[in-house]
């Protein structure tokens, strides 16, 4: 088996494994009928912090929601709430270290650089590591690095 040389081990992200880990259950019984599991449809949200990766399969096409938020300003030197829309892209996912499907949420620069690199939705079904970096000097969003991957062959 070769050795990995350093440059090669400068070049691994490390991962980030999820702390939530929810099974959906395998069965459920009411009125004494027992049904089978079918489909997780809520699930939980993968989040990462600023410097670590994750490694995810793209399960579905990515989704724009809309959530409301409301801020405070300050409008005329007065403090007011405002509202506001936001939209975000959500695509189901599969963690890979764990299998476990999540909703993850994609920042504006991944939606971008996967939509862009993959006409016509051609991510769905791919693997890619992802990775948070810092905030972009002189912008409200962070810097993200996206790679394709798959499982190296020994």
């Amino acid at each position: 088996m070769a050795k990995e040389t350093e440059t090669e081990k400068q070049d691994i992200l490390e991962g980030h494994v999820p702390a939530v880990v929810r099974n959906a259950p395998n069965g459920i019984m009411i009125g004494g009928q027992v049904f089978e599991t079918v489909k997780a449809v809520n699930l939980p949200t993968l989040k990462h912090d600023t410097g670590q990766s994750i490694a995810v399969r793209f399960d579905a096409q990515m989704r724009i929601v809309i959530n409301k938020i409301t801020e405070k300003l300050k409008v005329d030197g007065v403090e007011r709430e405002v509202e506001r829309e936001v939209s975000m892209h959500v695509v189901r996912v599969t963690e890979l270290s764990t299998q476990q499907p999540f909703e993850y949420v994609c920042n504006a620069m991944t939606a971008a650089n996967i939509e862009g690199a993959y006409p016509n939705n051609d991510y769905v079904g791919r693997s890619f590591a992802i990775q948070k970096l810092g905030v972009v000097a002189g912008k409200r969003y962070k810097e993200v690095r996206v790679v394709e991957i798959q499982p190296k062959q020994l």
